[in-house]
């Protein structure tokens, strides 16, 4: 039985081991020790943490795995890369994840690709962010280099808020700088897709998005995929033609990318770009549209077989949300019916306590589904999601009352 290094063992990862183990692999699964799902589901725990590429390189000398893999996470992108090269497995190289996973280096590479990005500058502290400010004369977002997750990401539309904005993503970082961009305002979409050895998109699936607001920054909490929206971006923008810049920019090669792309009339504005698949049900919506596994093509790719993909749409739409508590809540009980074909999972079990949302991190299960319209799918998870909202999230006790939280 062949090994399959699989760095993480979160919620987004767990996917993966099932999989990988249906597939006849034996699961060496590397993460920090905690409550993951993925520890007790995988073959073999090694508490190693992911961003340590000494050690994950030394566990994958060891093991001799046919493939290291990820999916949701850009915490393990360079000990994956690192182990790829090391080991002549595919996968991101060493360089191109070192673009992936730093904002300003990202932008950098964007800059000399030639993609059509926001304006931008590094920015050190609340001081040089008003300075940027007063350059720019526009509204600006504020970000944080070296975080995935929409952690330490916040705007700016006035002076006074540029250092608010700047000093709030600078304390999300391990850095000691920012970068302050432009702020591009249109339909912000994903892409997700496949990139081959000679750097070329093999595959790519636009998605739109759904998201919540945390008062700073607008936080993806779904996705979905129809006929219409995608004829849209094919059609009427230059969407293809920017993200195959991108990823030359990147230097991608053999590995799966998520994209965010800002649509403005008919261009397509490149805001950022990773190695690696999306999380927040995107393998789920993507192949609920096209009828392919997107973990099977994840686990093809990472082991050179060659991932196989559909681009014929087999539902007039699809659609994931996540579940989430707006406050910290109890898991009170589970759902009775939400809704036909309405798939739902919880991360947490019966009587766990839920944390309050603030980032895709906090999510407390997810719900996917396929239908024939996208508005009435739309409407179905709506109502699926206040049904469990009222019926199963509770405020923890206190003075004897319970309260309903709604999100």
């Amino acid at each position: 039985m062949s090994d399959l290094l699989i760095l993480g063992a979160g919620i987004y990862q767990l996917p993966l081991i099932k999989r990988a183990h249906e597939h006849g692999y034996r699961t060496v699964v590397a993460s920090i020790p905690g409550n993951y799902p993925g520890i007790e589901a995988c073959d073999e725990f090694c508490p190693i943490n992911t961003t340590d590429s000494a050690a994950i390189v030394n566990l994958a000398r060891k093991i001799k795995p046919v493939g290291v893999v990820t999916t949701g996470t850009d915490v393990a992108l360079l000990s994956l890369a690192a182990a790829c090269d090391e080991l002549g497995l595919p996968g991101p190289s060493p360089h191109s994840a070192r673009m992936a996973t730093n904002k300003k280096l990202m932008k950098d590479a964007f800059l000399r690709g030639g993609v059509r990005t926001a304006r931008y500058a590094e920015v050190h502290g609340a001081t040089e962010a008003i300075n940027v400010w007063d350059a720019f004369g526009v509204p600006m977002i504020f970000k944080c280099v070296d975080k995935s997750g929409s952690r330490g990401i916040a705007r700016a539309r006035s002076e006074e808020e540029a250092g608010l904005a700047c000093d709030y993503a600078l304390s999300a970082s391990d850095l000691d700088y920012v970068v302050a961009e432009q702020l591009i305002e249109g339909h912000e979409i994903g892409v997700d897709g496949y990139v081959n050895g000679d750097g070329e998109i093999a595959f790519m699936a636009p998605h739109d998005k759904v998201v919540w607001s945390n008062g700073k920054t607008n936080i993806p909490i779904g996705h979905k995929m129809s006929e219409g929206f995608i004829s849209l971006c094919w059609s009427k923008t230059d969407l293809e033609h920017q993200v195959q810049k991108a990823a030359s920019s990147l230097e991608m090669s053999s590995c799966f990318f998520n994209m965010d792309v800002m649509l403005v009339d008919d261009e397509a504005w490149v805001i950022e770009a990773g190695v690696r698949t999306g999380a927040t049900c995107i393998p789920e919506v993507v192949g609920a549209y096209y009828d392919f596994d997107m973990y099977d093509a994840i686990l093809a790719a990472a082991t050179g077989e060659g991932p196989q993909f559909s681009t014929i749409p087999k539902v007039g739409a699809s659609e994931g949300r996540l579940l989430f508590a707006e406050n910290e809540s109890v898991l009170a009980k589970l759902p009775a019916d939400v809704g036909q074909g309405i798939l739902v999972s919880f991360d947490y079990p019966l009587g766990s306590l839920l944390p309050r949302f603030v980032s895709g991190n906090n999510r407390c299960g997810q719900m996917v589904a396929v239908g024939d319209s996208p508005e009435l799918l739309s409407r179905s998870l709506d109502a699926a999601a206040r049904k469990i909202s009222e019926e199963c999230f509770q405020l923890p006790k206190c003075g004897g009352v319970e309260e309903m939280v709604v999100p």
